[in-house]
């Protein structure tokens, strides 16, 4: 500190000056203007400036030391957003278990989120997957539980021949009267059909349409018939209703099988050689005699004993 002029006698300060009021002032003002400015830190003792000598808003950020702010200075709720630089917070800041599903915002969690595996059927609402979330392709059999996919998850018309497996369609699946005519292959006809021992060779199933009238076809085998002998028999058609019929045929066979012949047949196309009514239990079979089946040549019949085939075409 520098020397100070007092404004009255810079030399010895006298006793008229100790004791006049004025002349005190004025001498402690030109103390005080002296000193103005004059302490520096060199002349501040250790802890000497004190929280009530500090003015409000005088400490800046100038003032302060690098880390000088630590976690005890700042008050507790006063981070806020304003005060936090963005991506400022990682996962290191998040307490094990703290975010919950108020704090994400819709859409915030996609695949790159998932661990591999980790979606299971616990995690998983009703209805929660559509075909918006699956990637093209991306469903494979691995990925599927049993018995998971039902009728709702087909697309009308969707399973095509080559879905199906091998023997998949049995009678079960089949509706009833559902087989037309179109629906049988050819190659069957007298080989993939059988009748009963000496009954019906019965083909209930197949249907034909016409004039929206729906037909069935039923054959019966005529059995043993000594045509020779007897001139007319009757053979049980086994329908519930003979006036739903609307066609019959009769094939006779010959002996040696060598011919199969309608009972409507002419000879020299002058007569016909046999007929047929039908009532509510039976077909009725009748040869004329004498005649070409009143003969040795439709006597008997082989080993299998028929002589031959009643076909009925009757609505369904």
């Amino acid at each position: 500190m520098g020397t100070i002029t007092l404004p009255n006698n810079p030399g010895t300060i006298q006793n008229t000056q100790v004791t006049d009021a004025t002349k005190v002032m004025e001498n402690f003002t030109a103390i005080v203007a002296e000193c103005n400015g004059s302490l520096d830190a060199d002349n501040l003792a250790a802890l000497a400036v004190e929280t009530a000598k500090i003015a409000n808003l005088a400490v800046t950020a100038a003032k302060l030391a690098t880390d000088a702010v630590e976690t005890l200075k700042i008050k507790d709720a006063n981070v806020t957003l304003a005060k936090m630089a963005a991506n400022s917070v990682d996962s290191d800041q998040y307490v094990d278990g703290s975010i919950d599903l108020a704090h994400m915002s819709a859409e915030s969690v996609d695949s790159d989120q998932y661990v591999d595996g980790s979606i299971d059927l616990a995690h998983m609402s009703a209805e929660s997957v559509d075909s918006d979330q699956y990637v093209d392709g991306s469903i494979d059999l691995i990925h599927m539980s049993a018995e998971s996919v039902d009728s709702d998850q087909y697309v009308d018309g969707s399973i095509d021949t080559v879905h199906l497996a091998a023997d998949a369609v049995d009678d079960t699946k089949i509706g009833d009267a559902k087989i037309k005519k179109e629906h049988i292959n050819a190659d069957i006809v007298g080989t993939g059909l059988a009748g009963g021992a000496g009954t019906a060779l019965s083909v209930d199933g197949i249907v034909e349409i016409g004039a929206s009238v729906e037909l069935k076809c039923k054959v019966i085998e005529i059995g043993t018939w000594n045509m020779d002998t007897t001139a007319n028999i009757t053979v049980a058609h086994g329908l519930a209703d003979h006036e739903k019929v609307r066609m019959i045929k009769v094939l006779i066979r010959h002996d040696s099988s060598v011919t199969l012949r309608d009972l409507h047949y002419t000879n020299d196309f002058t007569e016909l050689e046999g007929k047929y009514t039908i009532d509510d239990t039976n077909i009725n079979l009748y040869r004329r005699g004498p005649g070409t089946f009143d003969s040795t040549d439709f006597d008997t019949m082989g080993d299998d004993g028929n002589r031959g085939w009643i076909t009925l075409w009757y609505e369904a």
